[in-house]
């Protein structure tokens, strides 16, 4: 079993798109995909055995997207 850690959808005190909002999934995919750039550009490269990935999670109003 892997473990796994959820970041979240954008860095802290961003605005970010919002569930059920329109055009959602465009948005926060292009969001998530900048985050996990950003993270990468002042962390660096994940370590052996480490990812950083988009995970889709279900939630009452609908699908949202987290790192």
């Amino acid at each position: 079993m892997r473990d796994s850690l959820s970041i979240g959808s954008s860095p802290a005190n961003e605005d970010c798109a919002q569930v059920g909002s329109d055009d959602y999934n465009k948005r926060a995919r292009a969001e998530t995909r900048a985050f996990v750039h950003q993270l990468r550009r002042v962390f660096g490269t994940e370590p052996e055995g480490a990812r950083l990935k988009v995970k889709p999670n279900q939630h009452d109003f609908g699908t949202y997207l987290e790192v």
